[in-house]
């Protein structure tokens, strides 16, 4: 998962994961939350998505969690991350 720490208030943030299992992309969907409240579930493609999280986020510290849904090789994975949303100038 590569996700900037910081975003800005009244713009969307941009969330990029790559799934791999021994350095081999993975398909199958992502699920992407933020504050436990779900944003949107990507289709991978070639292990790769980008997520938009909401304009609408408050100032303040969030919590970003990506969960790999998993496949038919592989388990449920969840990563969290914080990050805050700066107000706008």
């Amino acid at each position: 998962m590569a996700a900037s720490d910081r975003t800005v208030q009244g713009l969307p943030g941009l969330v990029g994961v790559h799934v791999s299992s021994r350095g081999e992309p993975l398909g199958g969907a992502v699920r992407v939350a933020v504050d436990g409240a779900p944003v949107r579930t990507a289709t991978l493609l070639l292990g790769t998505t980008v997520v938009a999280l909401p304009a609408t986020l408050s100032a303040g510290r969030h919590t970003l969690d990506v969960a790999y849904l998993g496949g038919s090789a592989t388990s449920l994975v969840t990563r969290k991350q914080a990050f805050t949303v700066v107000k706008r100038r």
